[in-house]
């Protein structure tokens, strides 16, 4: 299922100077390392209006010669239209000491830019690469570069955010800060040293130093939840509040969404003779996704400021806030208020203690009346339903602020799976039946994403695939929902045939399962909650559901039923398993139903691990098999 949850704003991103990185967890292992940060210097010369000048001084030991691919090129960019960008120093000292600058032929420009003096469609993006000549294990390569902003990304706004990884050798890290001594920044840090100084000059120097010369290997494997405050690292902001994060962003993104004579006559068309506000919006929702095609953010002023709505509708494209800037104009043709909103479309499930930009990375909508959030990006979503990207996240309304207001969550029986198959074996081993299956929330919404895309062709290969596999006949036909609605329900039906389906004469087992399950299957809502016994991860991303499966299956005279697997009850942690088995002569019904009733969308890692022993226990159960002579 495509879903655009990441159409960010690019500059939020941009203002945040993050290393990939792994939180801090329980360690007991040295970590293997490639390659040790001798040196990471990043200074912010920051000025009162929110510009600002980066500077960074990297310098890097190779350890190995695996890292020689990666680390043989070094990297910088900067936004075209309001940054400049240099690269001060680039060379490799060889394990013998000689010194091997970077010639100018080394290094590469690329430049994202418009025709003529127009600014650029899609980016807005400069990038300088730098290739080290005759790089090998023993050697340190040195990087030396500038970034100076003519224009803040907010003006009169400054924030930054940089954390480290713990299981990455550093030796002598810093992030400094140098600021007007009166300028109203505020600082979060973790795991780092702080020094500050006041020079006469009325500048203050912030620095932040980190050595972790010793790493340790990170033992967590699941990162579906991610918190910057929980990694060493250090974050700076100017914004007192999210507040203010919210208003200047609306400050240049609301007077962009004014209601235009071609807005007014475009509104009134698609809505047609609908009075209802919720029917209304949904028509405009409906002509969006499906009019509008997703072009990435630019990154400079273009990633915080939507285009204009006139040249949205002539080139049919845009970003996230374009559309929901456009969605906000259509709206208010029609006299229905609406405002913008700020979210997190990634693995964040908090805001920051000190307001980041970079906490919100995605813009959707939000309608007061309907008290009804919903993102327009989410191409595939249907109406009012938001993707598991956004829910559940602290979301920032842009006029109307409300501290602490969250996108509602999905509920823990919003999505349901069940399947029905009905299977009659004939003395030869083949079976003849039938699998019905009812699907409702994001089961129905990627399955109707995928019959989509399936062709009659395509429908064909897959049923012989399926129930042909070894070339000796046998085959299905699929009955199933127009799949083009937007829509959270969905059901279809699959009649077949297959050959040699279990070998007669017996005896022999056979695993109860449907040739055609993968849509119902309780085993796929296992293989979410799996979770390595090793993992320190604290924190897990889950949501609730429900899935079943029923069997009526009958076997032939020459094959009667010798045993059959035991009926199973367990319950723990907010899920439920139960199956029982019943037989009636040679035919066997069996119904397995799966129940996670736990909120979401952030459950403890802990709870995940008491549950792995029933996991077990479950898995052992949808491997039972019957056995019969």
């Amino acid at each position: 299922m495509t879903q655009r949850i990441n159409s960010t704003l690019a500059a939020f991103l941009m203002l945040s100077a993050m290393h990939v990185a792994t939180p801090a967890s329980a360690q007991g292992q040295p970590a293997e390392i490639q390659h040790r940060m001798e040196r990471l210097h990043v200074t912010y010369s920051v000025n009162s209006d929110g510009t600002h000048t980066e500077t960074r001084d990297i310098k890097t030991k190779i350890l190995d010669k695996r890292a020689v691919e990666y680390l043989k090129r070094g990297y910088i960019g900067w936004s075209t239209s309001i940054e400049s960008g240099e690269i001060l120093e680039a060379y490799t000292t060889k394990a013998d000491g000689r010194r091997i600058d970077v010639p100018k032929d080394n290094y590469q420009l690329d430049v994202s830019k418009g025709r003529g003096t127009d600014s650029p469609l899609y980016s807005d993006q400069t990038t300088m690469t730098v290739l080290y000549p005759d790089v090998a294990a023993g050697d340190t390569v040195v990087l030396k570069t500038k970034v100076t902003s003519k224009e803040a990304m907010f003006p009169g706004y400054f924030s930054a955010s940089m954390t480290f990884m713990p299981n990455a050798a550093y030796d002598d890290a810093k992030v400094i800060f140098d600021v007007p001594a009166d300028l109203p920044i505020q600082f979060s840090v973790n795991g780092m040293k702080e020094e500050r100084s006041v020079a006469p000059t009325g500048r203050a120097q912030v620095v932040f130093s980190y050595h972790n010369p010793a790493p340790m290997r990170s033992e967590q494997r699941n990162h579906s939840v991610y918190e910057i405050e929980d990694f060493v690292g250090v974050h700076a902001s100017t914004f007192a509040t999210y507040r203010q994060v919210a208003e200047a962003y609306g400050k240049r993104a609301t007077p962009k969404a004014r209601v235009t004579q071609r807005i007014q006559s475009l509104a009134a068309e698609i809505v047609g003779a609908r009075t209802d506000t919720r029917e209304q919006v949904e028509a405009l929702y409906r002509w969006v996704t499906e009019n509008i095609h997703y072009a990435g953010n630019c990154v400079g002023v273009g990633a915080v400021v939507p285009r204009d709505v006139e040249f949205v509708l002539d080139n049919k494209i845009g970003d996230c806030k374009d559309y929901a800037t456009l969605m906000q104009a259509l709206m208010s043709a029609r006299g229905i208020k609406s405002e913008q909103a700020l979210v997190n479309a990634g693995n964040s499930f908090r805001l920051p203690k000190v307001p980041l930009v970079m906490a919100v990375n995605h813009v959707i909508n939000y309608v007061p009346s309907l008290n009804l959030f919903f993102d327009a990006t989410a191409t595939q979503m249907p109406f009012g339903i938001l993707s598991n990207g956004v829910a559940g996240k602290p979301v920032l309304l842009v006029e109307n602020y409300v501290e602490g207001r969250m996108t509602p969550s999905h509920a823990p029986d919003y999505n349901v799976q069940s399947g029905r198959a009905t299977m009659i074996i004939a003395q030869d081993g083949s079976v003849s039946g039938t699998v019905e299956v009812t699907l409702n929330g994001f089961s129905a919404i990627g399955t109707r994403s995928r019959m989509r895309e399936l062709t009659p062709t395509r429908e064909e290969e897959n049923m012989r695939l399926t129930f042909n596999r070894d070339g000796l006949g046998g085959g299905g036909k699929m009955e199933r929902d127009d799949p083009k609605p937007m829509t959270d329900k969905y059901r279809y039906k699959v009649t077949f045939d297959m050959k040699e389906f279990i070998t007669l004469p017996g005896p022999g087992a056979w695993m109860v399962t449907a040739p055609h399950s993968h849509d119902f299957s309780i085993g796929s809502r296992l293989f979410v909650l799996q979770l390595d016994p090793r993992d320190t991860s604290s924190k897990v991303a889950c949501s609730g559901g429900r899935a079943s499966e029923e069997y009526s299956v009958t076997f032939p005279s020459n094959a009667p039923l010798l045993a059959t697997p035991r009926d199973v009850s367990v319950a723990q942690e907010g899920i439920r398993y139960t199956a029982t088995y019943r037989r009636t002569g040679n035919t066997l019904n069996v119904k397995r139903e799966f129940i996670d009733s736990r909120p979401g969308p952030v459950c403890s890692a802990e709870s995940l691990r008491a549950i792995q022993p029933m996991l077990r226990k479950i898995r052992a159960d949808l491997k039972s098999q019957v056995v019969f002579r």
